[in-house]
């Protein structure tokens, strides 16, 4: 049954109440964090709502680009992170010499195309040319770009069989753009990818379900069924938890049971 309807407490995004919404900074992630639970199982339900910047022209473009919900451990650092955490004014996305989108450190001579990519404007209203030909944009290479933005934020997929424990991981999500789990070792900062949840379902209401004695997760999507994710959380005590990226994105947190 629900106990009560659930709110964040504190973080870096804007947060009014069940609602957490993203800074608009450029590129920094922003999360929130919600109250402590400790022992037995807890279900919270978040809605996710995906806005866009003034002047975007392609609202749907990346909906859910950078957005994660779940748990993170109570005990998890929630301070500002340090300015050379946080701070990367060289990295962007371009285009390597095959022709393909990478996300990182921007190469000598080359520009950050990210919202050439995203469709906010055309390629010559750039400063300078792009440094190697744009190509013509096709699923799949949108789906390299997204590929490419996860390497470099989350390092690479954890192996087969690999628990999403190791490496000190206190925060676990489910990213909307990808359809899959997400492990983290900082609430702060993006993680690595876990699995696929859902076969690869978008979604955006997700129900977060942790039972604290068995150190199990579960996610269902869209109200479907509980799925647990092949992870063993390793902390007696959670909190709600959301990452955000894009400005305009917001979280609601609808219910705690």
């Amino acid at each position: 049954r629900v106990r009560r309807m659930a709110s964040w407490s504190e973080g870096s995004a804007v947060i009014n109440g069940s609602e957490a919404k993203a800074t608009p900074s450029a590129s920094r992630h922003c999360f929130a964090v919600g109250e402590a639970v400790s022992g037995g199982v807890h279900r919270w339900t978040f809605e996710l709502h995906h806005g866009h910047a003034e002047g975007d022209q392609n609202v749907h473009a990346g909906a859910g680009l950078g957005v994660c919900v779940g748990v993170c451990a109570a005990e998890a650092e929630t301070g500002e992170l340090p300015a050379t955490a946080t701070t990367a004014a060289n990295e962007g996305v371009y285009f390597n010499k095959e022709g393909m989108p990478q996300f990182g450190v921007l190469p000598p001579g080359h520009r950050d195309v990210s919202k050439v990519w995203d469709g906010v404007i055309a390629a010559t209203q750039l400063d300078t040319p792009i440094a190697v030909a744009q190509p013509k944009k096709t699923a799949g290479q949108v789906e390299s770009l997204e590929a490419a933005r996860k390497r470099q934020r989350e390092g690479e997929e954890l192996a087969a069989g690999e628990s999403g424990s190791v490496g000190g991981a206190v925060a676990w999500g489910y990213n909307p753009l990808e359809g899959s789990a997400y492990v983290s070792a900082d609430p702060r900062v993006w993680g690595r990818l876990l699995a696929k949840i859902g076969g690869g379902q978008r979604a955006s209401k997700v129900a977060v379900t942790v039972n604290l004695d068995t150190r199990a997760l579960y996610f269902a999507l869209d109200d479907g069924v509980d799925e647990r994710v092949p992870v063993e959380l390793t902390v007696k005590s959670v909190r709600p938890w959301a990452m955000l990226l894009k400005e305009g994105d917001s979280v609601s947190l609808s219910s705690h049971s």
